[in-house]
């Protein structure tokens, strides 16, 4: 018992929790700062951050190492995750309501076993199969809670958070590449690149650039630290040591 909580599918499993809490917080933040300035302002400032826990936990910050042994593998991960993956499902959830997201999200750990499967050769038992059809199944009737009448129709909302599932699950295959770098500075150097990269369409796309609200101050800081520091920090680990599709159907 004590073996499985120090496992990978336990640090996906308590990844998943804080990305649970961070979609509610997703929601609101979208549509009172908008989706482009929240994810500029969450992945700059998550990536400081991790910086910080870093300095404080006296781990070894290894840019230099990502970016001459992994620069291929790491400019992936900040296009299909960081930027194409969190742009779609910012924008997806701006536009659609948070069950449906929630449910056209659990989607994702059959996108990773099919990419898996193409560029890393993992293979999946029937009995693995099985596990990711009833995660699905499970937390497609918690989202609705029995009630699919509540899904309606698709929107270009839902269409977004799809696409943002396909990148998401793409950027699991360099991740799984990196095998000598440690998972906080993978975290923070896509967060602070991602964040940057966002900050510079902001006037491009007319959107807010100085946020001055107290109440989404919050937002952006509960969403920086619940999501960009502790859930992806620990999807980062998970990956080190369980196979990309397992970790996904628990996240």
């Amino acid at each position: 018992m004590n073996k499985f909580f120090k496992s990978g599918a336990a640090l996906a499993l308590y990844s998943s929790i804080f990305i649970g809490i961070a979609l509610v917080i997703l929601e609101v933040g979208t549509k009172t700062i908008g989706p482009l300035t929240t994810l500029a302002y969450v992945q700059t400032i998550g990536g400081i951050f991790l910086i910080a826990l870093a300095l404080l936990t006296k781990q070894k910050l290894e840019f230099r190492k990502l970016f001459s042994k992994y620069k291929k593998e790491t400019i992936e991960i900040i296009l299909t995750r960081n930027i194409l993956g969190q742009l779609f499902i910012f924008y997806g959830f701006s536009m659609t309501v948070a069950i449906k997201a929630g449910f056209l999200t659990r989607f994702e750990p059959i996108f990773v076993a099919i990419l898996g499967f193409i560029f890393l050769g993992e293979k999946i038992r029937k009995r693995g199969i099985t596990a990711i059809l009833i995660l699905i199944a499970g937390a497609i009737l918690l989202s609705v809670q029995g009630n699919f009448s509540q899904i309606g129709g698709a929107n270009l909302g839902d269409i977004l958070v799809v696409l943002a599932m396909v990148f998401t699950a793409y950027s699991f295959i360099p991740a799984r590449k990196i095998k000598d770098v440690n998972a906080i500075t993978i975290t923070a150097a896509s967060s602070l690149i991602g964040g940057a990269v966002i900050f510079l369409m902001l006037p491009i796309t007319n959107s807010n650039i100085i946020v001055t609200s107290l109440e989404s101050w919050a937002l952006i800081i509960g969403m920086a630290f619940i999501f960009n520091t502790i859930a992806l920090y620990l999807y980062y680990i998970a990956l080190r040591t369980t196979k990309a599709w397992v970790v996904a159907s628990v996240i």
